[in-house]
């Protein structure tokens, strides 16, 4: 058993509750019917992924960092357009940020309870074939990969100036 303190839940935090298929809504105080059906929604950023095939892996990360209250909102005031650098060699051309933006969209402002991330799937078994399919994944090594990918897509510097290595002092 946890208490509130022992989760790490601070005032103002919205908490969901699923019981043997319903949810609790904490701001309405009264249960509701939880399926996939696209119609209710508990409130801005809450709504489910459907998994694809095994992708529980991906769909904890990405609501690990959508439900990350700076990073959202940088993407949702579309902050990312002027940092995207689609010539960085070590990045995906924008690919993942743009995708991921796509995400952060739906999930925040669609008005559906459960995204099936289909495109978001499709360019991430495009960008890193190593996570490509279906079948079950490290979560870690996923967010790890997301977030490099984000950083690489993001990376303000497109032109990285030559420095001499120094061999020792």
């Amino acid at each position: 058993d946890l208490t509130l303190y022992d989760a790490r839940l601070i005032d103002g935090q919205r908490v969901l509750v699923e019981i043997e298929g319903h949810v609790i809504d904490p701001i309405f105080s009264r249960k509701k019917k939880f399926g996939i059906s696209g119609k209710r929604r508990l409130g801005p950023g809450i709504a489910g992924l459907r998994n694809l095939g095994n992708t529980c892996f991906m769909n904890a990360a990405v609501q690990c960092l959508i439900g990350t209250p700076h990073l959202a909102e940088y993407f949702l005031n579309e902050r990312h357009l002027r940092d995207i650098n689609r010539v960085n060699p070590l990045g995906k051309q924008g690919k993942v940020a743009d995708v991921f933006y796509d995400l952060v969209k739906k999930i925040w402002l669609d008005s559906t309870d459960c995204i099936a991330p289909i495109d978001f799937k499709w360019t991430v078994d495009k960008c890193f074939p190593n996570f490509g399919g279906f079948g079950q994944h490290d979560s870690q090594e996923f967010l790890s990969m997301l977030l490099d990918g984000l950083h690489e897509d993001l990376n303000r510097v497109t032109e990285k100036p030559y420095t001499t290595t120094i061999e020792s002092d």
